[in-house]
């Protein structure tokens, strides 16, 4: 600013602002795409292997079993404790 020149004249020129079409275009890849990998459509997923033991997978009758128990576990707890508390 000494000779009247504005700073802006002075500073080299600005890169341009890159369009909105180029920055949907997808042509870089975002840090999740790197932690990700994708598998190739013609890739056939492996078979699960057999459970130890030969257990089949839980049921929903006993998975409701199981949360009776937990639920009535839980309910006699604080029951147990009172009559514990009380002689």
């Amino acid at each position: 600013m000494d000779d009247g020149v504005p700073d802006d004249e002075e500073s080299p020129l600005a890169p341009s602002i890159p369009s909105f079409d180029s920055l949907r275009r997808g042509g870089r890849k975002s840090p999740a795409d790197l932690l990700v990998s994708r598998l190739p459509e013609t890739a056939q997923p492996v078979p699960r292997a057999a459970r130890p033991g030969g257990a089949p997978p839980p049921e929903w009758a006993d998975l409701w079993r199981l949360g009776l128990r937990v639920a009535r576990w839980c309910a006699q707890k604080p029951v147990t404790a009172v009559r514990r508390l009380t002689g």
